[in-house]
C-alpha cells in the first residue's frame, strides 16, 4: 500500500488505490493515516474521508486518539501543516465524544489564522451549538468575518441583535442585512423601516419576504434611486411578488429592459 501511495504518483482518478484504502479495517485506516503529513493529499483527502466514515458508525479509541493528536499538532505554532491538519479535525470533529468536540471547536474559533477559525464556523453553520455564543460574538468584534456574522444573523438572541444591529449593518453585505432584518422583524415589525433610508433594495426585499407590499409611489421612487444599481434585478422580483405589475412595466417603458446580467438567476 505504501508503494502504491507514493507522493506524486497518486491521481485524483486513481480509483484503484481509493478502493484498497476503503478496504482497511478502521483501526488500519487510522495505522496508515501519515501524522508527518507527508502523504500525498489525494490520499490523505480520501483516508480522511475513510476514518470519517468509520467514526459515524463507531467510535473508536483509535479514533479519539488521532483526533487528540491532531489537536495538539493544530495549536502548534510555526506548524507548517496546520490547514491540512485543521481539515481532519473538522471532518473528524462532528463524530467525537462531546468534551474533545467542544476542545476542537474552542481551538479553531480561537486560532489566529483566518482559515482555522473558518473551519470553526463552517462546523456551528452544520451544526449549531449555543454554548458558542460568546465566541462568535467575541470573534465578529475582533475579525468582522463574513461567516460570523451568518452565525450571528442566524443564532445570536433578539437581545443581542437589537442591542447591536445597528453596529452590524456598517459592516454587513446587502444580502446579510436582508437576513438580519428579516430576524428582527420576528420581534418587531417596525424595525423594517429603518432599513429604507440604508438599502432600498434590501429594504423591498424584505417587504417582499414579510409579504408587506410598497404603494406604488413608493416602488416607483425605489426604482428611480436604483436604476443604475446592479442588483436592480432583486428589486424587479421584490416588486413582482408584491404584484407592482404595472410600476415594472411603467419602468420597462421609459428605460427598456435592465442588462440580463443584473437580473436574478432564480427565485429567492
Amino acid at each position: 500500500m505504501h508503494e502504491l501511495t507514493a507522493d506524486g504518483e497518486v491521481h485524483a482518478n486513481d480509483y484503484v488505490v481509493r478502493a484498497l484504502l476503503f478496504s482497511l479495517t478502521p483501526e488500519e485506516a487510522v495505522s496508515f493515516f501519515d501524522l508527518n503529513f507527508n502523504q500525498h493529499y489525494t490520499v490523505r483527502h480520501w483516508l480522511v474521508e475513510k476514518i470519517s466514515r468509520d467514526a459515524e458508525r463507531e467510535v473508536n479509541d483509535f479514533h479519539i486518539d488521532l483526533a487528540h493528536e491532531l489537536l495538539d499538532m493544530v495549536g502548534q505554532t510555526r506548524f507548517p501543516k496546520r490547514e491540512t491538519c485543521a481539515f481532519a479535525l473538522g471532518c473528524l470533529c462532528k463524530h467525537m465524544p462531546g468534551p474533545l468536540k467542544n476542545r476542537i471547536i474552542t481551538e479553531l474559533l480561537s486560532s489566529p489564522y483566518s482559515k482555522l477559525r473558518l473551519r470553526g464556523y463552517k462546523y456551528l453553520r452544520e451544526k449549531w451549538m449555543p454554548e458558542f455564543e460568546d465566541q462568535i460574538a467575541e470573534n465578529w468584534e475582533r475579525f468582522k468575518e463574513e461567516k460570523s456574522a451568518w452565525l450571528i444573523i442566524e443564532h445570536a438572541s433578539d437581545i443581542q441583535l437589537f442591542s447591536d444591529y445597528n453596529e452590524y449593518i456598517k459592516h454587513f453585505n446587502p444580502f446579510q442585512r436582508s437576513r438580519l432584518f428579516l430576524r428582527l422583524a420576528q420581534s418587531n415589525i417596525e424595525v423594517v423601516e429603518e432599513l429604507k433610508a440604508i438599502d432600498g433594495i434590501s429594504y423591498a426585499y424584505v417587504r417582499a419576504k414579510l409579504h408587506k407590499p410598497l404603494s406604488s409611489d413608493d416602488a416607483k421612487g425605489l426604482l428611480k434611486q436604483n436604476k443604475d444599481d446592479a442588483r436592480i434585478g432583486l428589486l424587479f422580483w421584490s416588486l413582482s411578488q408584491m404584484e407592482l405589475f404595472e410600476v415594472i412595466a411603467d419602468f420597462h417603458m421609459e428605460h427598456g429592459s435592465p442588462d440580463p446580467e443584473r437580473l436574478p438567476p432564480f427565485i429567492l
